[in-house]
């Protein structure tokens, strides 16, 4: 399965031969958001060939079009800039606008509050990546590792690569955050990747570089389980609704517990607990339910983890987070 699916409680237990369970009686209101992020900025160009990504750093865009003189700034772009949930941005989004130096987008978020983010554009190369920290990691297939590191440009590519130079290319997981991205240690395409040590790798449009010395082990364990969300909207439940999501690395000697999501309340984080109610024939859907007293309104933190856990032949208890989504999940009547 390579999509999110909602059931109805009815249609799930007469599959599986079990009662549904009851509604919740108590109803909640949520105040208008506060987030005016501006999460990515997005410059197509070649006829959507090529695409220039801006480095958010603060208040600032940074932009380099290192091809001014081979193909010059067109008179207009039209960025697509990715902004928090339930915000508004001026320009808008692929709006037609002439890129220049000391232009700014304003983000406005639900609440009336606003962020504005300034470009820095230059014609010269952006420096090389850089690794800030190389420390040893020794994880299974499907775990989450961080790579502390500079100066990426946005389009850039992580790969893990063996003395004998095979690469294998990892799953992002997490926006930028601060000094680190965090990433699935798995490929795209959920094949795995060999036991043993490895190099990082990364490439981009204007640089190749790669770590010093080997400092990620992949153990010779099982992979872990995560989910793979590939909804290209938000996903409306409600309480009580059976969501399917696609998930890789399912085994059944796992005890599976549950799905946890983060939101904010008044800018605090809280947490929404799904607990689990099982999968199909070949273990590629993990099922969890919309509890009963999931407050209306709910929009789940995409900028945060969004975890699993379940516990391992041996007793260890473990989680592993999914891959960054833009689309939350919202709690509706």
């Amino acid at each position: 399965m390579n999509s999110i699916t909602i059931l109805k409680p009815y249609t799930f237990y007469l599959l599986a031969g079990l009662l549904c369970f009851t509604s919740c009686k108590k109803e909640y209101e949520t105040a208008p958001t506060p987030y005016n992020e501006l999460i990515s900025f997005k410059v197509p160009y070649l006829d959507g060939k090529d695409t220039l990504i801006g480095i958010i750093e603060g208040d600032n865009i940074s932009i380099w079009w290192p091809t001014l003189a081979e193909y010059p700034l067109p008179a207009e772009v039209k960025p697509v800039v990715d902004i928090s949930r339930n915000a508004q941005v001026s320009p808008a989004s692929e709006a037609a606008v002439e890129l220049k130096d000391g232009m700014s987008y304003t983000v406005t978020a639900q609440d009336g509050s606003s962020r504005t983010y300034t470009i820095r554009l230059t014609a010269e190369l952006p420096p090389p990546p850089a690794f800030t920290q190389e420390y040893a990691q020794q994880v299974e297939v499907g775990d989450m590792i961080r790579l502390h590191l500079a100066n990426v440009v946005g389009n850039d590519e992580i790969f893990l690569q063996s003395e004998d130079n095979t690469e294998y290319p990892l799953l992002l997981q997490s926006q930028r955050v601060s000094t680190y991205t965090n990433y699935i240690l798995d490929q795209p395409d959920g094949s795995g990747i060999q036991v043993g040590e490895y190099y990082v790798k990364i490439k981009n449009k204007y640089h190749t570089v790669r770590s010093e010395g080997k400092f990620i082990t992949v153990k010779d364990e099982p992979a872990r389980p995560y989910l793979l969300f590939n909804h290209t909207d938000t996903i409306r439940a409600k309480r009580g609704d059976i969501l399917s999501f696609p998930v890789r690395h399912l085994s059944p000697s796992l005890t599976m517990y549950g799905l946890s999501v983060s939101y904010k309340v008044n800018n605090s984080d809280r947490e929404l607990y799904f607990p689990y109610v099982g999968t199909n024939d070949t273990y590629t859907e993990y099922r969890v339910q919309v509890p009963a007293t999931a407050p209306i309104g709910t929009v789940s933190d995409v900028t945060n983890y969004t975890n699993i856990d379940f516990e391992k032949p041996d007793g260890e208890y473990a989680w592993t987070v999914a891959p960054y989504n833009r689309y939350p999940i919202k709690i509706v009547e």
